[in-house]
């Protein structure tokens, strides 16, 4: 347990020194000059300024005497650029420039030359927010100015993280401390689930509710400091400063009710009293401007003396009765209390130096706090050994057992996977062999089921009285009971083609015979066409999509008729419209179920009638023999591979007559 715990603590170490390497970057620490009387807007901006000394890091506005609310105007600060920094210029060579926060409007001037805005003033767009940027300046660049001013949010500029220098080592520095911020929000993050999960398993013990929300509060809290949040909320400047401070004031009250449930099994009044004064203060904040925020964290910083004196005393005392896990517990969370008072002495302005320390001495808490569980867990495992002795005999009886159940269901899977074979086969065996060549015209199909049978079907059948009828219904629902219904309607339409070549009466007399035999609540769509030798073709539709028709001038018309679904009602054959059209040389019709048009991608958009028409359109000069695999690929294209219906497409083509 000793070893791996060490080794994450030189993990850690590691990690902290790599981040703090600044090989190629230049700290504009120092010697500043500073003017309150800059004007931007004027066109020699810099002329007549009355400048005096500064000495950086510092608290801006505290250093230089000015309100940090409500300043009007703007204040300027400028130096000469490190040697480093005027080189990298000099070799015309880009430079980077870091902050780790500036509010809310800034300038960056190299020499008088703007080169960089954060935020802007008209129109309003605050820039609270730490930033990293790539500027460019001619050579012989001497100084660099920062020009800074205020509305909403208060005069600042974060001096103790201010740095220049070469692009790709700034940024790979914000690249690793970025991802170390991320690292331990992914340790927090899954710590916290782990104990919220633990605690719905055992609702004894509390204490892992609390910490598992003390632990999802401070993933949250450092989720909203990193780059990734501030840029994703740059809009949302307020919103994201209020969501910060809401958790911040409630980090408190969990972490004292974990330590008072795991060694009393209780709640503390004082830490009933935290959670009222942290839950009104995190309420207030987001009713509260930024100046209003900042009032309300003073008050916080003074609630959390007495709150991390209680920690301390509370641990002391554990300590004091021999309490060993208290051992394991003391360190992380006075390392993690010493970490506290400095980061709230930085956000107050009294120390300069990098903040955010917290976040190391909650991962070693957390690795003090493994230990304690891992111990618990393993005197939990000696006893439940003894358990498992006894239930041992039983699980390899029942093991039996179940092989065999196994072995039979296997048996049983394979059964029915042969005989759905065997459907598939019968299924595709009721549908015509294509392609059809019948007198001047040229038939082609595809057929794709989601399931190995489904409920799409086609037909094409020559007629007694030398005309052709063309068929595609649409089964509603998949697999094997629409694969029967298909097998009905394909019987009751060849039948009710013998009493009538008229397409609405076909229709009706479908409907009737398959209310008559079907007793469940499926139904399905359909398009029938009788089409003639000279071209001229009747059509009824029982509720399907519209067919569409290419005309050979590259005209589209799409042949809709009304009508309702077959199988539904009794009265549905009242309703469908007959209608008719011509098939000239060189025309194109496409038949084809709903599985091309509804077919949805990723962002829920369908494949819709239009698409099909543009692709149609576009696909009017190539062979009619690639069109419907082509449309096979476009819909694969759109769907991601991910079929969502059973696909029919039917095409016919009208060529030129063989004796022409």
């Amino acid at each position: 347990m000793k070893k791996p715990f060490a080794h994450l603590l030189i993990g850690i170490a590691f990690l902290g020194l790599t981040a703090c390497q600044r090989s190629g970057i230049e700290s504009l620490a120092g010697t500043w000059e500073y003017s309150s009387n800059f004007d931007p807007s004027a066109s020699r901006p810099f002329d007549n300024l009355v400048w005096k000394e500064t000495q950086f890091p510092t608290d801006v506005p505290k250093s230089l005497g000015i309100r940090r609310f409500g300043h009007k105007g703007w204040i300027v600060l400028r130096r000469q650029l490190p040697a480093g920094a005027r080189e990298l210029i000099r070799e015309d060579r880009l430079i980077a420039l870091h902050a780790g926060s500036v509010s809310d409007v800034a300038r960056i001037y190299f020499d008088q030359t703007l080169v960089l805005e954060i935020g802007q003033l008209e129109p309003y767009k605050p820039g609270y927010r730490s930033f990293t940027r790539v500027v460019q300046s001619d050579p012989g660049v001497q100084t660099i100015s920062i020009a800074i001013s205020s509305r909403e949010f208060p005069l600042h500029l974060s001096t103790s993280d201010l740095f220049i220098g070469d692009p790709a080592v700034i940024f790979a520095r914000d690249i690793r401390m970025e991802l170390v911020s991320v690292g331990f929000i992914a340790i927090y993050l899954s710590i916290g689930c782990y104990h919220l999960l633990l605690a719905m398993y055992r609702l004894r013990d509390l204490y892992n509710l609390y910490f598992g929300l003390f632990s999802i509060l401070l993933t949250i809290y450092y989720l909203v400091q990193t780059s990734f949040f501030q840029d994703f909320a740059s809009d949302h400047v307020l919103v994201r400063e209020r969501l910060f401070h809401s958790v911040f004031f409630l980090l408190g009250p969990p972490l004292v009710f974990f330590l008072t449930d795991y060694f009393h099994d209780q709640l503390s009044r004082f830490g009933l009293v935290c959670l009222l004064v942290h839950g009104i203060l995190s309420v207030l904040v987001w009713f509260s401007t930024f100046s209003q925020i900042r009032a309300l964290r003073d008050i916080w910083h003074l609630t959390a003396i007495p709150l991390m004196l209680y920690i301390a005393f509370y641990v002391f005392r554990e300590l004091i009765r021999g309490r060993r896990d208290a051992v394991f517990m003391a360190p992380g969370l006075f390392l993690l209390m010493a970490t506290g008072v400095h980061d709230i002495l930085v956000n107050r302005g009294i120390l300069f130096s990098p903040n955010g320390m917290s976040k190391y001495s909650f991962l070693i808490l957390n690795c003090g706090l493994a230990v304690i569980l891992a111990n618990r867990f393993m005197r939990l495992h000696r006893e439940v050994e003894v358990l498992n002795q006894d239930l041992e005999n039983k699980v390899t009886e029942r093991t039996r057992e179940l092989d065999s159940v196994v072995t039979a269901l296997q048996q049983k899977e394979s059964r029915v996977s042969h005989e759905l074979d065997l459907a598939r086969e019968i299924q595709l065996g009721i549908l015509p062999r294509i392609p059809i060549h019948w007198d001047d015209y040229w038939v082609d199909a595809r057929y794709s089921s989601m399931m190995r049978v489904g409920g799409d079907f086609f037909d094409v059948i020559p007629l007694f009285d030398d005309r052709l009828a063309l068929f595609v219904a649409d089964v509603s629902g998949h697999g094997i009971p629409a694969a029967l219904i298909t097998t009905m309607a394909k019987i009751s339409m060849t039948r009710a083609l013998q009493e009538s070549q008229n397409p609405r009466e076909v229709l009706n007399i479908m409907n009737l015979e398959i209310l008559a035999q079907i007793t469940t609540p499926q139904y399905l769509t359909c398009f029938l066409m009788i089409l003639s030798p000279d071209g001229y073709a009747t059509y009824a539709s029982g509720g399907h999509p519209p067919a569409i028709l290419t005309r050979a001038n590259g005209s589209v018309e799409l042949l809709e008729a009304s009508g309702a679904i077959i199988g539904a009602m009794s009265q549905a054959g009242s309703l469908i419209e007959e209608r008719d059209t011509r098939i000239e040389v060189g025309d194109r019709l496409l038949i084809y179920t709903d599985g091309l048009v509804e077919a949805r991608n990723s962002r829920k958009e369908e494949m819709s009638i239009a698409t099909v028409t543009e692709l149609l359109r576009e696909y009017r000069s190539a062979p009619a023999y690639s069109l419907l695999d082509r449309l096979l690929r476009d819909l694969s294209e759109h769907t991601h591979g991910d079929a969502q219906d059973d696909t029919t497409l039917l095409l016919l083509e009208r060529r030129q007559p063989r004796n022409s």
